[in-house]
């Protein structure tokens, strides 16, 4: 009987791609959680974040090594994910789908293969061959019937960009600096939390079919802000999505104790956006010298004090 959820995972990986265990040994993220008020505000907020997508792994890329080697793209944490599990990870086209809703994502889930369920504490491993909440809904397994329990868990194991758990959960962030790790909250409150703002995002990207939509996305963590688009590159997309969003967060008007409003949150991602380098070119640039002065400017440039 597993131990854990790992347990299972690990080998399952080993069969649905060829980075799992990267992705779980050797990625770090960074995650942004946002609440919706309807079906209607849930669907349009998911279905921008799917689409802002690339830009948030070119803007924060920040993983262009591993082993000590540059790997040839600027978030590798984005191909190892790419390269994970094609049937729990990715964009979700059918969210752009015209009636989308709730449903859309439900059936969504309900074909992804299952992990495991847990009874008594202990684990039960599903992954014998692909086994489907859906089938797991009409046939149940070993005896057991699917529970509410069992879809939430299940909810837990899709990583798609954006997710539903069941708030709205952004995940297409490198690991950041200390001093960016509000960057993205911000740009993505700014983006989200004001009509005005939605819109104009979604006018930026509501033109793109789906094979553009596809190449952005594959291109975005190996090219960066220098992907191209219809219009340019992410580069200007960056510069416009910036904008906007700060000004967005200017009339939100949520003040510190100062009575600065949350858009100084996106001053360390200006520069970016305004000369295209990411953090990941800025590392590969410094990358020489002997390990223990790689080390150090690891620490230095991932903002460790210690």
């Amino acid at each position: 009987m597993p131990k854990s959820r790992y347990d299972i995972m690990g080998p399952y990986m080993l069969r649905t791609g060829n980075m799992g265990q990267r992705m779980m040994k050797q990625s770090a993220g960074l995650q942004v959680n946002l609440d919706y008020s309807d079906e209607a505000d849930c669907i349009e907020k998911l279905r921008l974040c799917m689409a802002v997508s690339p830009l948030i792994y070119a803007l924060f890329a920040n993983s262009p090594i591993m082993e000590d080697a540059p790997t040839g793209f600027l978030s590798t944490r984005g191909e190892i994910w790419s390269r994970t599990d094609a049937d729990r990870t990715g964009l979700l086209p059918q969210l752009f789908a015209k009636g989308a809703g709730f449903a859309t994502y439900v059936d969504y889930a309900l074909d992804v293969p299952m992990y495991f369920i847990v009874r008594d504490g202990r684990y039960i491993d599903l992954t014998g061959e692909r086994f489907s909440f859906r089938r797991y809904l009409d046939e149940g397994f070993s005896g057991q019937t699917a529970t509410l329990s069992d879809w939430d868990l299940h909810l837990s194991t899709l990583f798609p960009e954006v997710r539903l758990r069941p708030q709205i959960e952004v995940r297409s962030a490198d690991s950041l600096p200390p001093h960016l790790t509000l960057a993205v909250a911000a740009l993505l409150k700014g983006l989200l939390y004001d009509e005005t703002a939605r819109r104009e995002a979604w006018d930026l990207f509501s033109s793109l079919d789906g094979t553009w939509r596809r190449q952005i996305y594959q291109d975005s963590w190996r090219l960066g802000l220098k992907t191209p688009t219809p219009e340019g590159t992410l580069q200007d997309t960056a510069r416009h999505i910036v904008a906007l969003a700060r000004r967005s967060l200017v009339r939100q008007h949520c003040l510190n104790e100062q009575g600065q409003d949350e858009s100084i949150f996106l001053d360390g991602i200006e520069s970016s956006a305004a000369s295209g380098t990411t953090l990941a070119e800025q590392l590969l640039a410094a990358w020489s010298g002997s390990r223990t002065e790689k080390l150090a400017l690891l620490k230095k440039h991932c903002g460790f004090t210690l």
